[in-house]
């Protein structure tokens, strides 16, 4: 059975999408490091139950591809779809060919799901058969190497780290409040230099690390502190890359 039971799909969608920072840091950020993506064709890795591919809906694509393994989600996905440029895939993302390459990919913690680093590879490697030659990939990652003894709980989900300094491949559990229960997901980390090899090892240039941005709107809805521990002692980032040709590399 999927990490991704109906359990979980359900919990996705209830609680996790509707948690502040997803409601404004993450489509924010993905705005900020995308540029205008009016009109683009767009593939969601690990879409889950869909909440960035309706982001990236509402911020104007043209069209966008959820692909997932988990038909626990895929199913949720397609129950509460609102948006007809979105198009549904329930399958492994690592054998995911597209008709015709994408413009942008983008992915919320599909790095985080990875077990080892040679998955991690197998993912980049499909991020980059299936994007168009300076096509764009972002993908929301946990980097928590630096968040020990940080209690990010106000935000609804906090860590168990491995004791000591992180090396990659280890394994930490994200918990998830939700509706006073909580959702527990067994995650893998990978350090920056590791996440910028691969990706560069793998026809992607232009690597970058941004952590999630809060925008104005944000800091008014919420209390004036509200936000100062993500700010200050980020777990969430976007990397970014460009898709380089042959002749590039």
């Amino acid at each position: 059975m999927s990490l991704y039971d109906a359990r979980v799909a359900s919990a996705y969608k209830t609680g996790v999408s509707l948690l502040p920072w997803r409601r404004w840091a993450e489509p924010w950020t993905y705005h900020q490091v995308l540029g205008d993506i009016a009109g683009k064709d767009i593939l969601d890795a690990a879409c889950g139950v869909g909440v960035v591919s309706l982001m990236m809906a509402d911020l104007g694509a043209g069209s966008v591809t959820g692909v997932d393994i988990s038909s626990a989600m895929i199913d949720r996905a397609k129950l509460d779809s609102t948006a007809p440029v979105i198009n549904y895939i329930n399958c492994d993302f690592s054998d995911y060919q597209a008709a015709s390459p994408h413009d942008i990919a983008v992915s919320s913690f599909i790095v985080n799901e990875a077990e080892t680093v040679e998955q991690l590879g197998l993912f980049v490697r499909a991020f980059h058969r299936n994007l168009k030659v300076k096509g764009k990939l972002a993908l929301v990652l946990d980097i928590p190497d630096r968040l020990q003894g940080v209690d990010h709980s106000s935000y609804g989900y906090r860590f168990s780290l491995p004791e000591g300094r992180m090396k990659d491949e280890d394994r930490f559990k994200l918990y998830i409040d939700v509706d006073k229960s909580l959702v527990e997901l067994e995650l893998s980390y990978f350090s920056y230099s590791t996440i910028r090899n691969i990706l560069e090892e793998n026809g992607f240039q232009e690597v970058a690390f941004t952590p999630l941005m809060v925008p104005e709107e944000a800091h008014r809805a919420m209390p004036s502190d509200y936000w100062d521990m993500m700010i200050c002692r980020p777990g969430l980032f976007v990397v970014s890359a460009i898709k380089m040709s042959k002749s590039q590399l």
